[in-house]
């Protein structure tokens, strides 16, 4: 999937997060949809997020115009089971 150049599918994902949080296109909800529209996306591209407190906190962040895109898909990334993976294989490289 392809949008301005960007074809890392969690970048993607951060720009539905950041876009639909800051846009208030809801009266309420639009945090909630924002996040719910990453993670399907995220899903329907073969990745999953790991359901924890620091999605929510990055949300509101995402919300707030607090979060860049590049921190954004850097935590989506480590909070994806493409994180997992990567912490896994460095368990196991190193331990």
């Amino acid at each position: 999937h392809y949008y301005e150049g960007v074809d890392d599918i969690y970048a993607l994902a951060a720009m539905y997060l950041i876009g639909i949080a800051k846009a208030h296109a809801f009266h309420d909800g639009n945090k909630r949809t924002a996040f719910q529209a990453a993670s399907i996306f995220l899903m329907m591209n073969g990745s999953e997020l790991s359901g924890s407190l620091l999605l929510v906190k990055l949300t509101v962040f995402a919300a707030m115009g607090a979060a860049s895109l590049e921190e954004t898909t850097f935590a989506l990334k480590l909070l994806s089971d493409y994180g997992n993976d990567l912490i896994n294989d460095y368990e196991e490289d190193y331990l």
